[in-house]
């Protein structure tokens, strides 16, 4: 894999991490209850998923930027 590709799936997944779990997160802990992509596939009353489902995802996203940054020094 070249550098760039690396930077490419380094940004993939920063986006990913921020748009699917910073941002339901903190939609959730200041009181933004605003419908969208978590509630309509967890449902009206997702209960604890809707918590953990964004932090499973930011830490998956967090995972890959890191595993990533491990292959750069190779590229």
């Amino acid at each position: 894999m070249t550098r760039k590709t690396v930077d490419g799936w380094q940004g993939l997944f920063c986006f990913v991490g921020v748009t699917l779990g910073v941002i339901p997160l903190a939609q959730y802990a200041f009181g933004i209850r605003r419908g969208g992509l978590l509630r309509f596939v967890l449902g009206q009353d997702p209960g604890a998923a809707l918590w953990i489902v964004p932090l499973t995802i930011l830490g998956l996203a967090i995972t890959g930027v890191l595993l990533f940054e491990r292959l750069k020094p190779r590229a």
